[in-house]
This record gives C-alpha cells, sequence and structure tokens, in this order.
C-alpha cells in the first residue's frame, strides 16, 4: 500500500474535492485521482461516491478515512521521533481569533516559522465562532480561539485554555467618561464592535439584554487595528482585553474604562479536532508561544488547565 495513495485519499476526504486536494498536496488533479484509483484497487472497493456534489465517501470510505488518519498520524510521530523538528514539513493550517490583534500574533508565528522552518504557514483571522467550524470541518489544523469564561469546548475539539482575563472598555485618553462607570451611562454612547460572533461582544450585548438596555452600535467592523484608530480619533468606544490594548501601537493614546457593574471575562483557548494527532508538536510550540509571552502579556492568572471535549 502506497503512503502517497493514502495522502491523497485522506486529502480528498476533508476537503470534498479533487480541486482543492491537489491545491492542498501541491500536486496535479490527474495525479490526485491516480492516486485515489491505487487506493481503491488495492483496497478492492470504491471510497467515494462519484457521483455525489460534493464528492461524498462511501460506507467504505468512510471506515477507510478513520483508519487512513491513524496511519498518517502514526507516520507523522515514527518521523518526528528520530529526524529533527525542523524537518516537519507540510501545510500547517493555523486560525486566530480577529479579536485578538496583529501584534499578539507576531511571537507566536515567528515561533512556528523558526521551529519548523520547511512547514508552510497558513494563518486566517476570523471569528472564534467561524474558527470552531473550521476546525470541525478539519479546513484548520489548530486555532487560537477566545471562548466566555465557564464555557466548555463544542464536541469533536479538544484543546488547552492557556489565560482569563476581564474584558476593559477603551475610550480616547482625552475622553470625560470616569473610570467607574455603568453600563446604563454607556449604553448610548457610540459604539465600534466585532461582527456577530465575536465573544466579547456576545458577553457586552448579554449584560446589557438582562439590565434592560440596548447597545448603541454605529459600526460592525473586524481587525482590532481599525477599531481602536477609530476610537482614538473619537469616534466611539469598544470593548478588548486588556493585552490586546497594551500591544497595541495606539496604547499610548487610549486609556481603558472598567464597568462597576460589568465583569465578563474571556478565556483564550488553542484547539484542534479531536482525531488530529500530525501537527502535534507544532501546536505545542504554538501553545507554548501564548503561555511564555513578552512581558506586557505575562499571564494574568497564573493557571492553566487542559480541557478535553
Amino acid at each position: 500500500m502506497n503512503f502517497a495513495d493514502i495522502e491523497a485519499f485522506v486529502a480528498v476526504a476533508e476537503t470534498q474535492s479533487i480541486a482543492k486536494a491537489s491545491n492542498r498536496l501541491h500536486l496535479s488533479q490527474p495525479a490526485i485521482t491516480r492516486r485515489l484509483q491505487s487506493l481503491e484497487r488495492h483496497l478492492g472497493v470504491e471510497l467515494f461516491d462519484r457521483d455525489s456534489r460534493p464528492m461524498a465517501l462511501t460506507s467504505y470510505g468512510q471506515e477507510a478515512y478513520g483508519h487512513a488518519k491513524t496511519v498518517l498520524a502514526s507516520a507523522n510521530q515514527l518521523r518526528a521521533s528520530v529526524t529533527p523538528g525542523k524537518r516537519l514539513t507540510g501545510d500547517f493550517r493555523v486560525g486566530f481569533s480577529t479579536s485578538l490583534g496583529d501584534s499578539i500574533l507576531e511571537a507566536p508565528l515567528d515561533k512556528l516559522r523558526h521551529e519548523f522552518p520547511q512547514l508552510r504557514l497558513h494563518a486566517i483571522g476570523e471569528e472564534s465562532a467561524g474558527l470552531i467550524v473550521r476546525i470541525r470541518r478539519r479546513e484548520l489544523d489548530a486555532a487560537v480561539i477566545l471562548l466566555p469564561e465557564g464555557h466548555s469546548l463544542p464536541s469533536g475539539i479538544e484543546g488547552q485554555m492557556i489565560r482569563t482575563d476581564r474584558i476593559v472598555f477603551a475610550v480616547p485618553k482625552q475622553s470625560r467618561l470616569p473610570q467607574r462607570v455603568g453600563l446604563a451611562e454607556l449604553a448610548n454612547e457610540p459604539w465600534i464592535v466585532n461582527p456577530p460572533g465575536c465573544s466579547g461582544r456576545q458577553a457586552l450585548e448579554a449584560a446589557c439584554d438582562k439590565a434592560g438596555l440596548v447597545l448603541n452600535i454605529i459600526l460592525e467592523t473586524s481587525g482590532t487595528s481599525v477599531q481602536l484608530a477609530l476610537i482614538e480619533g473619537g469616534r466611539g468606544i469598544g470593548a478588548f482585553l486588556p493585552y490586546v490594548l497594551k500591544k497595541s501601537k495606539l496604547s499610548a493614546t487610549l486609556r481603558t474604562i472598567q464597568p462597576k457593574d460589568f465583569d465578563a471575562r474571556i478565556s483564550l483557548w488553542v484547539v484542534h479536532h479531536t482525531g488530529s494527532h500530525q501537527f502535534a508538536r507544532p501546536v505545542e510550540v504554538l501553545r507554548e508561544a501564548l503561555k511564555r509571552p513578552d512581558r506586557d502579556l505575562r499571564v494574568a492568572t497564573g493557571r492553566t488547565r487542559s480541557v478535553k471535549a
């Protein structure tokens, strides 16, 4: 049995497309097709329903997929055990919550590039809810997400919680809003927030709903850089994690407000699919890079814990 045939089969099973699998493996579509046919001849069964769109596994294919993933994971573990880590190759697809800010990602990505120079890194920014969906679909190998404190991971996903921090509100340094203020006084202020799916926005809106308040949202936009620039310009206020503000280039021109009746906390997680182990070492490096950030990002809680859903 050819290992390359198994690799092609898994790629097509996960992408449901020969074209997408060819892009992932950097092979031509005819080469992918030949590898699938070779594996099917060897096993004596059809692995895909060729009439379905997108391509769907047959019952034999579904059974074979689970075993094929185990084979690939074992092969990677074998390779990792006898070769230096820097020889690990392939595409490593990692997602980051857009609420984290670009500067937070520099150190983890630099560390991955240093430790695994032959890995091809693909970084994708999206709200945490979307990243969870991508992990479930195996469109990502790992993701750095944000969840409200106390929330468990969805089934089929496992990971480790890195830190938990209280949400604060950012305003221009010259703002007349007091340091300790109530939600009722802030709800009518112009708000700049992430699109739906953001854990921070979810917590803020839930607190307002509970208090019978309606948040005055004037702009939805992804990406902390744009949001903070607008806030610095006096166009509104927003909700952020403290370490995101500290790493921002605009930190000197902003200040934070901590509402007296709002104490929502958000946890940072590194997650992956329960059946994905071939990139265990890069995931560990990513996790450690977030655990041991620079001086500005020391873990506030001083604790980490592992959770397997």
